[in-house]
């Protein structure tokens, strides 16, 4: 299994941002198909990448989308939707904003941006799911083509191992036997076919309207195990559990701070503030 090289912490914005600057900037634009037609539902992300920081919005009924609150600075932009492929592209604003149109071409790798949900339904309910849920999934995305292989009986136990002696910390991993995992996931040929769910359409649901703001955090070992909102601020504070550190997140800016514990191997989880916030 590959570990990721930093985590993406993904918080939804419900008033809690600090208001947008006078000089922010808003992107928008329309996302078509290749006959023109819009594509509602389409996801539109702007990443700023010194700021570790990545704003994302859906397009609406008739393909629009509007990305306020930016700042005059350069911005890697993508567009994606699940049956088509995502199309990208680069961009400078100002304070004056800017505007970018997507053209989304059909894909053949549907199933690959299917999510991991439509891959773990295909297998049976029971104590061996239960087993690879909270022993493999609770950190890899079940819809990932690394972790749902194909792999046969042996190199499903191997990779299972592999994972409980990484890390000292993955001995958290429920003690089940690796080859009867390993025999039931091949067994039902986990990985060769997703089940039939339906896929939500983003735009036309709760998503219509929505700012996702993501950071990213740590390194290619953090393991962003909890998140609280500072109630004061606004500020987002995460909990680091390899690294034994607390990181602050400045919501607006996308500025991080680490606060280093003093203690290693703490294994930090829920995070609360008292009543002094």
């Amino acid at each position: 299994m590959k570990r990721v090289s930093a985590v993406a912490l993904a918080i939804l914005l419900a008033g809690m941002m600090a208001a947008p600057t006078a000089l922010a900037a808003t992107l928008s634009g329309v996302v078509t198909d290749k006959t023109g037609a819009a594509v509602p539902g389409a996801f539109v992300s702007a990443k700023q990448p010194a700021r570790k920081m990545t704003v994302t919005v859906v397009s609406d009924g008739n393909g629009r989308y509007e990305l306020g609150g930016l700042f005059a600075e350069a911005y890697t932009l993508r567009a994606a939707k699940i049956g088509f492929s995502p199309a990208t592209g680069e961009v400078a604003l100002t304070e004056r904003g800017g505007t970018r149109d997507f053209n989304l071409g059909p894909t053949q790798e549907v199933a690959d941006q299917l999510p991991g949900n439509a891959w773990l339904a295909a297998l049976p309910e029971g104590d061996f799911k239960a087993r690879f849920i909270t022993g493999c999934t609770i950190c890899h995305d079940g819809g990932s083509k690394i972790v749902r292989g194909p792999r046969d009986e042996d190199e499903w136990s191997a990779v299972i191992q592999l994972m409980r002696e990484a890390v000292d910390i993955y001995s958290v991993i429920p003690d089940f036997d690796n080859a009867e995992l390993a025999a039931w996931l091949v067994e039902h040929r986990f990985g060769e076919k997703p089940a039939k769910i339906t896929v939500p359409d983003p735009g036309l649901d709760a998503t219509a309207g929505v700012v996702i703001t993501e950071y990213d955090v740590g390194d290619s070992v953090t393991w962003a195990h909890d998140m609280v909102m500072e109630p004061a601020t606004g500020a987002a504070w995460v909990g680091d559990y390899t690294n034994d550190g607390l990181i602050r997140i400045e919501p607006r800016t996308g500025a991080q701070t680490v606060y280093k514990l003093p203690v290693k191997g703490g294994g930090m989880h829920t995070l609360h503030f008292d009543e002094a916030g």
